[in-house]
């Protein structure tokens, strides 16, 4: 089925969601299984969780521009119609709407609106903590994780808008992408402790 659609590209860092693309160009199928295991190391630092976000980033960058050409071809199905759209909203619109909505509660306050803030910042983080409860739930969690829902909100969601708007302004001043990469520590490593 690769054959079908084309190798792995050599102009992006993140091959396997370019070729996922391609291959739903195709019109070939994709999908998930719930009886697969994969195992995955995810970053033991802050530097190392912003190198793979920004790789990440970066390269998700180029793969929209490679295939900008389906988000106004109907052929392409759900691909066009909500795959790109939807990526292009979480890459380019999120962030913005995220870090405005700060400036604008930090504007609130200076105003003497800091009452409106609060209780519009409570609703949210309630209802964030409700849905975080319901996740939890839902895939039998350990539901110690519900306090740490708030750093979601506050703290993990900036740095990730942050990031993202630093791989745009950097793509459009056509720096060049690199692959960047988390310290490895490896199980048998991790294991030793």
């Amino acid at each position: 089925m690769l054959d079908e659609c084309g190798s792995y590209g050599k102009d992006t860092i993140v091959e396997d969601y370019d070729q996922t693309i391609k291959l739903l160009k195709a019109g070939l199928i994709t999908s998930g299984s719930t009886k697969a295991t994969a195992y995955t190391e995810a970053p033991n630092t802050l530097k190392d969780f912003v190198l793979q976000r920004k790789r990440w980033f970066r390269g998700n960058i180029q793969v929209f521009k490679r295939h900008s050409d389906a988000l106004m071809n109907p052929r392409f199905g759900y691909l066009q119609k909500l795959s790109l759209p939807y990526l292009f909203l979480g890459m380019v619109i999120t962030p913005i709407i995220g870090l405005t909505a700060i400036a604008m509660a930090i504007f609130g306050i200076i105003r003497g609106d800091g009452l409106y803030v609060l209780q519009v910042t409570s609703i949210f983080v309630g209802v964030h903590y409700m849905m975080t409860a319901l996740a939890l739930r839902i895939d039998g969690e350990d539901m110690k994780l519900l306090p740490y829902a708030g750093l979601l909100v506050f703290g993990y969601k900036q740095i990730i808008d942050v990031l993202l708007l630093r791989a745009l302004i950097e793509n459009f001043r056509h720096t060049k992408a690199t692959w960047t990469s988390a310290q490895r520590i490896g199980v048998e490593n991790d294991t030793k402790k």
